[in-house]
């Protein structure tokens, strides 16, 4: 059996793949099921680290750089560090 050239077989696969694709819109299913898998793994790889709450969401998101600079970020205080403790000012702790 003689073996066929490779751009009767590259063209070939091609449709092949371009009906599958029509046939079975693989590709619709995927973009659909990709934020949630994302979304699943991301929520299981939280609850294994014991950061499932919101708050560790939002303060992830004021920390990192494309979200730190939003248009709240001037709302951010100051005088609380990244781990929620308060760091009292001098002025504070003087007395009068």
């Amino acid at each position: 059996m003689a073996a066929l050239p490779l751009t009767i077989s590259l063209s070939l696969a091609w449709a092949l793949l371009s009906y599958l694709r029509a046939r079975t819109h693989l590709d619709n299913d995927l973009a659909l099921l990709l934020p949630f898998l994302t979304t699943a793994i991301s929520t299981a790889l939280a609850i294994k680290r014991d950061k499932h709450s919101p708050f560790y969401t939002l303060e992830r998101r004021a920390t990192s750089k494309p979200h730190g600079q939003s248009p709240l970020s001037h709302l951010r205080r100051p005088d609380v560090d990244v781990q929620g403790s308060v760091r009292y000012r001098a002025s504070i702790r003087e007395p009068g």
